[in-house]
């Protein structure tokens, strides 16, 4: 494994598209005063340059592009464009090729854009090459008027080929809403739908009957098209777990080869997290008390293809193998912890450095299981990357 540093004080967090590029998103203010305007960099941290997407075109913060192909050679984002004497405006899903720099529109929807994102957003899924999930959301208060969030949905699948708009009609999927959609393999994804009551403590803001129902399952792609494009109203979809209003799963994520979430139960405050492995379709679980909003979940994580918990104590951080139900490696709390990348862990803070001792800002990265200290620099870390390949895995450190 190689560490490499690199001096780039305008590094910014952002997410890897190849083995090289990373793709940094930075807010600023539009013509519009409810929509923030995005700006996409390209960052290639082989080569240390960067260079911006399209400069020209305007990219509008309206909601989410998901990407659910497994590789892809495309960045997607919002454009409006305004038409003279017209109160509807052209939003534009814009599919940009960073490998051959060019770009084309896959999509335009006619829309007022004083809608958004204070009463509406959009929430687009891209399935493939040839078709589209737009999920129009709209705010919606609770009866008592106290909350509103986003809790109303309309869902269309899109032809990008031609534009052709296929309304879905699943009762599961209108009711209540795709959460997320993740790639596991070349044609199936993983999808969460139903919205959780525990981020803002909704759970004290809506009635049962307000709640949707949550479920997570494995969707075979081609057969989620296929089943729209005929209006199915039971799409086939294989459900390995659900929870509904005092049970609620707050969020769905991928590492390696385990599919890892959370149920929460309000009423018992307890926290059950679950890591999946869809390859051997063995399943670990741990419990977590005391969980009464998002700040109080669980931190788990995968170190060398093995589920663990990340623990914060009062003088260590402790890391629990859900395989041996052992805390296997611990630190003692003197640095900040910023993260695991490819099997190592990095520390950041200030150590003593010197015959005097004297405070530095330094960064540490350990590696595992050993706990060797590969790496100690009296610089500020600014974020860092981790690339794994067949041949080889890097970090990549970024310092001012």
């Amino acid at each position: 494994m190689d560490i490499k540093i690199l001096k780039n004080k305008d590094y910014q967090n952002g997410s890897l598209l190849n083995q090289n590029l990373l793709l940094e998103t930075a807010e600023s203010e539009s013509r519009y005063d409810n929509i923030k305007k995005l700006i996409y960099n390209i960052y290639d941290f082989e080569k240390n340059i960067r260079y911006e997407i399209l400069p020209r075109i305007e990219k509008h913060k309206l909601g989410e592009i998901i990407n659910v192909s497994v590789v892809s050679d495309f960045v997607y984002f919002f454009n409006v464009y305004e038409k003279e004497n017209e109160e509807k405006q052209s939003i534009s899903i814009i599919r940009y090729n960073y490998k051959t720099t060019k770009m084309e529109c896959i999509l335009t929807l006619e829309d007022e854009i004083e809608e958004y994102i204070r009463f509406k957003r959009l929430k687009v899924f891209v399935l493939n090459d040839l078709y589209l999930l737009v999920q129009q959301e709209y705010l919606r208060a609770n009866l008592s008027e106290s909350y509103a969030g986003f809790f109303d949905f309309e869902i269309d699948l899109y032809s990008i080929k031609d534009g052709r708009k296929y309304p879905v009609v699943d009762e599961n999927l209108v009711n209540n809403g795709i959460d997320n959609m993740i790639s596991i393999g070349e044609n199936l994804c993983v999808a969460k739908t139903g919205f959780s009551v525990l981020p803002d403590n909704r759970y004290n803001e809506l009635t049962e009957d307000e709640a949707s129902l949550e479920k997570i399952s494995f969707v075979n792609i081609s057969q989620l098209v296929s089943d729209m494009l005929i209006h199915k109203t039971d799409i086939v979809i294989d459900t390995f777990e659900q929870a509904f209003y005092k049970n609620t799963i707050p969020y769905i994520k991928k590492e390696g080869n385990f599919i890892i979430y959370s149920k929460v139960n309000i009423d018992k405050k307890e926290e059950e997290v679950t890591f999946y492995n869809y390859i051997t379709k063995e399943t670990k679980n741990c419990i977590n008390k005391n969980v009464i909003r998002c700040f109080d979940l669980a931190n788990p994580c995968v170190i060398a293809d093995e589920p663990f918990i990340y623990i914060k104590r009062e003088h260590t951080i402790d890391f629990l193998n859900l395989n041996t139900s052992k805390v296997t490696i611990s630190f003692q709390d003197n640095l900040s912890f910023m993260g695991i990348c490819n099997n190592t862990f990095i520390f950041k803070g200030v150590c003593q450095k010197g015959l005097w001792k004297k405070n530095k800002i330094c960064f540490e990265i350990y590696s595992y299981p050993q706990k060797n200290l590969l790496l100690r620099e009296y610089e500020e870390l600014l974020g860092f990357i981790g690339v794994r390949s067949k041949t080889q895995d890097n970090i990549y450190l970024f310092i001012p």
